[in-house]
């Protein structure tokens, strides 16, 4: 079944690179049951103008595999060619989720291009499986771990995941097997689903289809809920209203960077109030504020704390989150009025030190806009009362505040300097500002810290840091803008060399990674064997001297 395994993930390889979306109608969805919680539907046609199949073909992963004595002919006539399998590799491919029961099903489907060549493929990475045939339909189960249903058109493996319920004072159960009855008819009916309960003539589906894209994905959380075990509490509270949502991604692969847009369809509750409250920029005055250049990452968002607490109303929470805050001398009116919603999360100067430390390695701060002053002290007023010894040296954390602003963090100097005030810039202010929501990383200044810092003693450690150094660059992410009912944002995720697809850059990182890692444990395991041998060969130690009685 091993093989069979791989030749799966080697058909799921060769219809990502390969697939080709060739009319963007809602096709796709009429074999997508409606109840799934997540959905990935691969277009590769533009995917091969970015990284080809022969590009694979020769990197090192590929040729270990090809030359290796175990892998069989047929194996290797597909990997010299993914069309051989029979599967067209420039049609659609779509991965979807579904939870059913105890178990979770994975399916995968495509289009067949030669359905001979596609039956035989599937008897050999099933050791010469038997096929079944009713109607129009083939079938052919894959050693119990899933099933294969397909016609002259269309094909769907069904990978079900099962998860047994143990009696841990049985010793002597054994593992169930999974009902591949149950899965042989949800494969089937695949082929024959009625429109109306498919994401066939779903708008929102369709939309997201519609988007240019390398990658499109769906998430349904209404459904992925629903698998929850404790959703009974989650119903009682009314957290339906929060999060019975649909969340859409469109990624592309561009030259440097990798581009993700999103869209988020909530309730028209939750969306009537982040159109309300949490409209506007972030407050970039508080970031000129920071007392560095070596800025790490940052997260900063706008929201009215009246939004927050429409939110919570929303739930049907809000008594039971005054019954917890009056004791500690405030409640959810005076948190309203002592912020003006303006909050920012700063990590910075990173700086390693040797041996045990209960210090953070870098400076975090958070700072938030002060509304009501009277207000604001109640709460400042409760965190002492939590948190006495603040602003003192055994405490590690410190704070500080003015008319304008309120200031938290792990190092008393920056604290300070914050709160007096700078005018400092920053090349990702302009990128975040004008949106409710920002965050931005330098994943290289981290990396290029580290490896100043603390550099790696393994020699392929050093490799794979140095690696990573000269591939990542920064990731920005700016979100939170609602319009006709849904929220959007976006992200980017930026590489050192902008000239070079992203797709082919994280390829070959991802290859480099992988022959790191293993001359890694190679020489791991070399270093324990050697150690093994050592003791074995080592003399025993000498004996103990005499014990002579005094005369």
């Amino acid at each position: 079944m091993k093989q069979a395994i791989r030749l799966i993930v080697l058909i799921t390889v060769s219809g990502i690179l390969f697939t080709a979306c060739k009319s963007k109608t809602n096709e796709l969805g009429k074999m997508i049951p409606g109840n799934v919680l997540g959905v990935v539907h691969i277009n590769g046609k533009s995917l091969t103008s970015k990284l080809s199949w022969d590009e694979i073909k020769q990197n090192s992963w590929f040729k270990e595999a090809y030359n290796d004595s175990a892998t069989k002919e047929w194996i290797k006539k597909i990997m010299d060619n993914p069309e051989n399998s029979g599967i067209n590799v420039k049609g659609d491919i779509v991965f979807f989720v579904q939870k059913v029961g105890d178990d979770m099903r994975i399916t995968v489907e495509g289009e067949v291009k030669d359905e001979k060549a596609f039956e035989q493929f599937n008897k050999n990475s099933t050791d010469n499986g038997t096929v079944t045939k009713e109607n129009n339909l083939s079938t052919l189960n894959l050693k119990n771990e899933g099933v294969v249903t397909w016609n002259d058109k269309k094909f769907a493996y069904v990978i079900n995941k099962h998860t047994p319920k143990y009696n841990y004072f049985d010793t002597a159960q054994k593992v169930e097997v999974p009902d591949m009855t149950a899965v042989t008819a949800f494969s089937k009916s695949l082929f024959n689903l009625k429109a109306d309960s498919t994401l066939g003539k779903d708008e929102k589906f369709s939309a997201l289809l519609q988007e240019d894209g390398d990658i499109h994905a769906w998430y349904n959380t209404a459904e992925a809920i629903k698998s929850i075990p404790m959703m009974g509490v989650v119903s009682m509270l009314k957290m339906d209203a929060l999060l019975n949502n649909i969340v859409t991604y469109t990624v592309n692969f561009e030259d440097g960077k990798i581009s993700v847009k999103n869209k988020v369809y909530g309730s028209k509750e939750m969306m009537d109030i982040l159109k309300k409250y949490a409209q506007g920029g972030i407050n970039s005055e508080m970031i000129k504020n920071i007392p560095s250049s070596n800025i790490l990452g940052i997260i900063s968002f706008h929201i009215k704390p009246e939004g927050i607490a429409e939110m919570i109303k929303l739930t049907g929470m809000d008594g039971m989150v005054n019954m917890m805050l009056t004791p500690q001398g405030f409640t959810m009116d005076d948190f309203i009025k002592a912020t003006n919603g303006d909050f920012m999360v700063v990590f910075t100067d990173l700086a390693w030190t040797e041996g045990m430390s209960s210090k953070a390695p870098f400076t975090v701060l958070f700072a938030t806009g002060i509304g009501d002053k009277t207000a604001f002290n109640k709460l400042l007023d409760a965190g002492l009362k939590l948190k006495p010894d603040m602003n003192k040296d055994s405490s590690g954390i410190a704070y500080a505040k003015n008319d304008k602003y309120f200031v938290l963090g792990n190092d008393l100097q920056a604290v300070n300097k914050y709160i007096a005030g700078g005018n400092s810039t920053y090349s990702f202010t302009d990128n975040l500002k004008d949106h409710p929501f920002g965050m931005f990383v330098d994943i290289n200044k981290i990396l290029t810290s580290i490896n100043t810092q603390h550099p790696p003693k393994d020699s392929s450690e050093k490799v794979m840091l140095d690696a990573s150094m000269k591939t990542w660059n920064t990731v920005y992410m700016e979100g939170g803008d609602t319009k006709d009912n849904i929220a959007t944002g976006t992200m980017e995720v930026n590489f050192v060399d902008k000239k070079t697809n992203s797709l082919k850059q994280l390829y070959n990182y991802i290859n480099q990674m992988a022959v790191y890692e293993k001359e890694r444990k190679k020489k791991n395991e070399a270093s324990m064997s050697m150690d093994t041998t050592t003791l074995m060969v080592a003399p025993p130690p000498p004996p103990p001297a005499p014990l002579h009685k005094k005369p």
